[in-house]
């Protein structure tokens, strides 16, 4: 790895991206990046009570969901733009049996098991969407990865800032959505001086939902989204 990786201090800039884009207080209420809180915590309240699951609460899910990748994104230029929220039902369908996944020990990470769930997503999603425009030139890393994200918090967001972050970190070669760039992210966090900063960023954050706490994956994204979207400013 290059130096690049020391320019930005790790707990200092998890604390900007959160004091600029969720906040602390009623006058963040609003903010986009709340919907990440909104929908993750939904989500683990689904999870706690796997046995009251039914159409109403899928009928919910779908719904938080879809307002979540609106949020950051998802229905801007994507496929998802041409599609409406039941397109997601098979996939929360997914999701309620893969609730082991948010409680993942960072320490034996199953990145197999992740990547087959992205593998059993895409297939639904390719069923789904099959007579929507777009769907062919699809690349559902990035789709794949917020849902992750948003609803189990196992992986980062691999949208473009992330990646351009990870890129100037020269964390991996290859910076689309796979396993060894996963990996490499996780061996990132692992370092003994990272994973410490890491921690001490979750603890600054905080969320209206006093049940849950920020998922270090979601730690993770806001620093190397973050730098992208620093370093993208620069270049301008």
């Amino acid at each position: 790895m290059s130096n690049n990786k020391l320019k930005y201090d790790i707990a200092d800039t998890v604390k900007k991206n959160y004091d600029t884009y969720t906040g602390k207080g009623d006058e963040y209420f609003y903010l986009r990046d709340r919907a990440w809180e909104i929908c993750y915590s939904f989500f683990q309240g689904i999870f706690k009570n796997i046995e009251g699951f039914n159409d109403s609460v899928k009928e919910q899910a779908a719904l938080h969901l879809g307002c979540y990748l609106a949020s950051f994104g998802m229905y801007r230029n994507n496929i998802m733009l041409n599609s409406n929220f039941k397109v997601l039902y098979p996939i929360i369908d997914i999701l309620r049996e893969s609730d082991s996944l948010s409680k993942c020990d960072i320490d034996s990470y199953p990145v197999d098991s992740i990547f087959d769930l992205k593998l059993e997503m895409e297939k639904k999603f390719r069923c789904t969407q099959i007579n929507i425009p777009g769907f062919e030139q699809s690349d559902f890393g990035m789709l794949v990865s917020k849902i992750l994200m948003g609803t189990l918090g196992c992986t980062p967001a691999y949208d473009g800032f992330f990646k351009e972050g990870i890129k100037f970190c020269d964390i991996h070669p290859h910076t689309n959505f796979s396993r060894r760039s996963l990996k490499a992210v996780i061996e990132f966090y692992a370092d003994n001086d990272n994973k410490e900063e890491f921690e001490n960023a979750r603890k600054y954050v905080q969320t209206d939902y006093k049940d849950i706490e920020y998922p270090i994956m979601r730690i993770i994204d806001m620093y190397f989204w973050h730098i992208g979207y620093t370093e993208s400013k620069k270049n301008k």
